[in-house]
């Protein structure tokens, strides 16, 4: 496994948009191999202690927060 693979979503910032399966969250907050995102799919949910890696999938990076 590469070094990038093990450090997914470590470089993800306040207002990312990233892409979990179908799903498109805004990163609110980056705790290393997890964070705090808002739904944005679903009606604005937040989730803490969101996994940027589960079951083997991997979040990706959709569009970077501008600064």
């Amino acid at each position: 496994m590469s070094e990038a693979k093990l450090d997914v979503g470590s470089d993800f910032r306040k207002g990312d948009v990233i892409r979990f399966a179908e799903d498109h969250y805004e990163v609110l907050d980056n705790g290393g191999s997890s964070g705090t995102v808002k739904a944005l799919d679903d009606g604005g949910v937040m989730l803490s202690g969101f996994r940027w890696r589960f079951y083997g999938e991997d979040c990706v990076m959709v569009r970077r927060a501008t600064a």
